[in-house]
């Protein structure tokens, strides 16, 4: 307002830009940006992909999820149960509308993405110019197309996980429990929907919580109780009906693909002569029941768990045979790893590099990668850090080369792993001014470090789809360390009295207690 000038009139459209704060005017730009983004790549080619809807193994059959849904998420083995909960919902509505709200849905979840991504950038003192910018650089990156119009539980991941570090670094500064509430809710939908992150990992992010977060046993009981008294309620359901306390039962057939990734092993083939593993190490994981000898197939009466195959004849692989077949995929997995440690991680090593490949070249969304392919070579070249494109086929598990790794992607989750121990020393020694920054980022930190050695080490050729899950936090994670070392950097040279709470906001050298 010039001066003499008197208010704006009610009503008027600058009366109406000074009721907005800085951030909320960035967050309707970012939802505006959103729309445009997503109207272009729509008249690229970009479509919803939804036809893995009663063909993928992680999904129950649609005809349990229509007409036996209750039973079958109860009886449901395979998988955490809230995704397909989530498919029986939709299911459940007139069929011409099934489409349209799986797109509403995941387009949804793409928006609190960002603006997730951009308040927590915000919280952790990245400039609101650069996060805006790394945000906006997110939202087109062709990972983030392709598996927003992917039906299936990648982009919830990722979502959850960078929402609930949001409403973490909030717990800890205003201490209200309904943040609270909010972080664990999330973590422990998370636990119910992707199997690696296990309820053991949720009772670790609790436990730095209640160490570190000042908050006092009582207020961390009252937000994270419920939350993990449900996700513990469903293992232990598991544990009394199928015997594993976990979310899914693949852990042997997951980890046989790892172990034996070459199943023409001459020592190997020695072992499963004399006996020492099973004939089941010779057969490729998610076989058909019929291939495997001694298996137990009696009925149970549950649909979900007795048939072989879905109504679109892909296999069932809920079928309780599976359990017992897992089992022994286990035990030989764990037999050759004691006597072959050595051939176990280099396949491990084979694993990471396959995270690093760029995730939009994960085959099961190549439908529309193929799409943007221009905007996808740009992209990985440029901005993630990738000399040569990786296509392969499905379930070809040949390693990378140095030239198909996204390099800017391996020092992004290079910086925010090492960051971890630097966090957990400075918050031991009381050394740091913004507590809650700073707890936060060593949860997100220890979280990204979980989720890559878990997927590295119990599963094979999809590893760069499962990191998607950490990305958006690796992101965030990256700008706040960057924005740290650059101010750190000019208030040496401006000389330590130019330094301000908020720039110094990790470290500082008198430190205070909160």
């Amino acid at each position: 307002m010039r001066p003499f000038e008197g208010p704006a009139p009610l009503g008027s459209p600058e009366s109406a830009r000074r009721r907005w704060t800085p951030q909320q005017r960035s967050l309707a730009a970012l939802t505006a940006i959103f729309v445009a983004s997503r109207a272009v790549f729509y008249a690229a080619g970009i479509r919803f992909d939804d036809s893995g809807l009663g063909t993928f193994y992680q999904f129950l059959d649609t005809d349990f999820l229509r007409h036996d849904l209750a039973r079958s998420i109860y009886h449901l083995h395979a998988q955490p149960p809230l995704f397909n909960l989530y498919l029986g919902l939709v299911v459940h509505l007139p069929q011409s509308w099934w489409h349209t709200a799986f797109v509403l849905t995941f387009a949804g979840l793409g928006l609190a993405l960002i603006w997730s991504m951009f308040c927590l950038m915000c919280e952790f003192h990245v400039p609101r110019p650069a996060a805006f910018a790394v945000t906006v650089l997110f939202a087109i990156a062709p990972a983030t197309i392709v598996y927003e119009n992917f039906l299936f539980y990648t982009y919830l991941d990722a979502t959850l996980l960078v929402a609930a570090g949001l409403f973490l670094v909030r717990f800890l500064r205003s201490r209200r429990t309904m943040y609270g509430v909010l972080t664990f809710s999330l973590l422990a939908a998370l636990v119910l929907t992707r199997s690696a992150f296990h309820v053991l990992w949720l009772a670790l992010i609790v436990g730095l919580v209640w160490a570190m977060g000042s908050l006092g046993w009582k207020k961390v009981l009252a937000a994270a109780a419920i939350p993990f008294i449900v996700a513990t309620a469903w293992y232990g359901k598991n544990l009394a009906e199928f015997g594993t306390f976990s979310s899914s039962t693949w852990l042997g057939m997951n980890l046989t693909r790892v172990v034996f990734a070459d199943r023409d092993d001459p020592y190997q083939l020695r072992l499963v002569a004399n006996g020492t593993l099973g004939s089941e190490a010779l057969i490729p994981a998610f076989s058909p029941v019929a291939k495997y000898r001694g298996i137990d197939t009696r009925s149970t009466g549950v649909p979900a768990l007795d048939r072989r195959r879905m109504a679109s004849g892909v296999i069932n692989f809920n079928n309780q045979a599976y359990i017992e077949i897992s089992d022994r995929y286990l035990a030989d997995s764990l037999t050759y790893i004691r006597r072959r440690p050595g051939s176990y991680l280099r396949n491990l090593a084979k694993d990471v590099r396959i995270a690093f490949v760029p995730a939009a070249q994960y085959f099961g969304v190549n439908r529309n990668a193929q799409q943007i392919s221009e905007w996808q070579s740009l992209y990985s070249r440029w901005i993630e850090g990738q000399l040569h494109g990786y296509q392969r086929g499905v379930y070809l598990f040949g390693a990378p080369e140095a030239g198909n790794v996204a390099w800017t992607l391996v020092l992004a989750y290079g910086s925010t792993i090492v960051s971890g121990p630097v966090l957990l020393w400075l918050l031991l020694r009381r050394r740091v001014e913004d507590r809650p920054v700073a707890l936060t980022m060593l949860v997100l930190s220890t979280t990204v470090l979980y989720a890559l050695v878990v997927t590295s080490a119990l599963e094979q050729g999809e590893n760069h789809r499962f990191r998607f899950d950490t990305d958006p936090i690796v992101w965030v994670m990256t700008a706040a360390l960057i924005t740290f070392a650059v101010r750190k950097w000019r208030g040496r040279s401006a000389g330590s009295a130019t330094l301000t709470p908020t720039a110094d906001a990790l470290v500082d050298a008198n430190p205070q207690r909160d």
